[in-house]
C-alpha cells in the first residue's frame, strides 16, 4: 500500500463523494423565468400548429343532407331532426327527370270595355227592354207607365195603340194621362225655374182631371139645329124643328162634346182628333134617307181646352117627303177611342100654316 500522508487523504475523499452525489441526483431544475406576452403567444401558436399535425386527415366526398329547417336556421341544437350523410355511403344521385316540353300559358280573356252610349241609344236600349217585359205581362202596368215616361226625355217617343192593345180600356186610358202628362213636361220644361214650377203645375192638374174623367165616357150635349153659334153656348137655335117640304133648308148643326182625350202633338200644342157624320133616318121604317160624309175635326190649342162644341153647315133636301125624320149625329174620338151619338128630330111638312113661327 502507498503510504498516503492524511493531509491529502481528506480532500481525496472530498473529491469522490461529489463526483458519486453528480452522477446519482440530477441538479435542481432552475426556477422558470415568467414567460413575456409574446412568447405566451408563440408558445400557444406552436401547440396548435403541433395539433394540427397530429390531426387525422380530413374526410373527402362528405355530403351533408339537411332536413326543415335549413341549414341557417340554427344548427343541430336548433333542428335535433338534422341528419348527416354517412361518410361510408356511397353517394347517389337521383336520375334526372327528362324536361318537360314549355308550354305557353293561355291567353287570358280581357273584358272589352263597353263602348259609349249616347243618350238615343240608351233610351232606345230601354224602350226595348221595357216593351219585352210589358209583353210578358208580368209586371202589370209598371212597364207601360216606365215607357210612357220616356216621352219626357224624348217626346216624339210614344205608346200608340197597337202597343197597348192587350191592356183593358180602363188601363189604357190611365197609361194614355200619364203619357199625356209626360209628353207636356218633355216638351215645356226647361226654360226657367218659375216657368218649370208653373208647368210642373199645370201637368198634374191635368192628370188629375184625366185620371178623374178616366172611366167617364164621351158625352154629346146640347145638340140643335141652330140659325147663328158665336161660340161655346153661344147659339141661336130654330124655334122649330119643322120645315116645308119642297125646299132646301140650310140650318148649322151645334153640340157640345164632353170626355174627349186629347194628345201633345210634335209642337207641344193639345191635340183633339174627331170624326162626324150626319145621317138622316126615316122615323117611319128607319131606313137611311140623307147622308153627309164623314166629317174630321182637328182641334190644336195651347191650353186643355175644358169647354168644347162642335158645328156642322147643313143644306137639308128640297125632295124630302113630308114626314118625320132623325137627324143622327155620331161623333168619334179618335184618341180616346170612344164614340157617342145623338139624334135631332125633324118634321117636314105641306103647309107652312103649320110650321111655328
Amino acid at each position: 500500500m502507498f503510504d498516503i500522508p492524511f493531509r491529502c487523504f481528506v480532500p481525496a475523499v472530498l473529491i469522490a463523494l461529489l463526483l458519486a452525489a453528480c452522477q446519482t441526483t440530477p441538479p435542481p431544475a432552475k426556477p422558470a423565468a415568467q414567460a413575456t406576452p409574446a412568447q405566451k403567444l408563440n408558445t400557444d401558436a406552436d401547440q396548435f400548429a403541433q395539433r394540427l399535425e397530429n390531426a387525422p386527415p380530413p374526410r373527402q366526398n362528405v355530403e351533408v343532407n339537411w332536413t326543415t329547417p335549413a341549414p341557417n336556421s340554427g344548427g343541430d341544437a336548433a333542428n335535433p331532426n338534422l341528419k348527416k350523410a354517412d361518410p361510408s355511403t356511397p353517394k347517389t344521385t337521383a336520375p334526372e327527370k327528362p324536361a318537360e316540353p314549355a308550354t305557353a300559358p293561355a291567353p287570358v280573356a280581357t273584358a272589352k270595355e263597353p263602348k259609349a252610349m249616347t243618350p238615343a241609344q240608351m233610351i232606345e236600349a230601354l224602350d226595348a227592354q221595357l216593351r219585352a217585359s210589358a209583353s210578358s205581362g208580368s209586371d202589370g202596368l209598371k212597364p207601360y207607365i216606365s215607357d210612357a215616361a220616356l216621352t219626357l226625355l224624348d217626346p216624339r217617343r210614344e205608346l200608340t195603340e197597337k202597343d197597348m192593345a192587350s191592356l183593358k180600356p180602363e188601363d189604357r186610358q190611365i197609361v194614355l194621362a200619364y203619357q199625356r202628362a209626360f209628353t207636356m213636361l218633355g216638351r215645356s220644361l226647361g226654360k226657367s225655374p218659375e216657368e218649370d214650377r208653373q208647368n210642373l203645375q199645370i201637368a198634374a192638374d191635368e192628370l188629375l182631371e184625366q185620371l178623374r174623367s178616366g172611366h167617364k165616357t164621351l158625352k154629346l150635349l146640347n145638340a140643335n139645329l141652330c140659325t147663328r153659334v158665336n161660340g161655346y153656348g153661344v147659339f141661336t137655335p130654330f124655334k122649330s124643328n119643322t120645315f116645308l117640304a119642297g125646299q132646301e133648308q140650310r140650318a148649322i148643326v151645334y153640340a157640345e162634346l164632353e170626355n174627349f182625350k186629347p194628345r201633345i202633338d210634335s209642337d207641344g200644342l193639345y191635340e183633339v182628333s174627331l170624326t162626324q157624320q150626319l145621317v138622316l133616318y126615316n122615323q117611319a121604317d128607319g131606313l137611311p134617307v140623307w147622308r153627309i160624309a164623314p166629317t174630321e175635326i182637328i182641334d190644336r190649342s195651347r191650353n186643355r181646352r175644358r169647354d168644347f162644341f162642335i158645328i156642322q153647315v147643313v143644306a137639308l133636301p128640297a125632295r124630302l117627303g113630308v114626314g118625320k125624320y132623325n137627324l143622327k149625329l155620331t161623333v168619334t174620338d179618335q184618341i180616346g177611342q170612344a164614340v157617342d151619338e145623338v139624334q135631332i128630330p125633324i118634321n117636314i111638312v105641306a103647309d107652312a100654316k103649320l110650321i111655328d113661327e
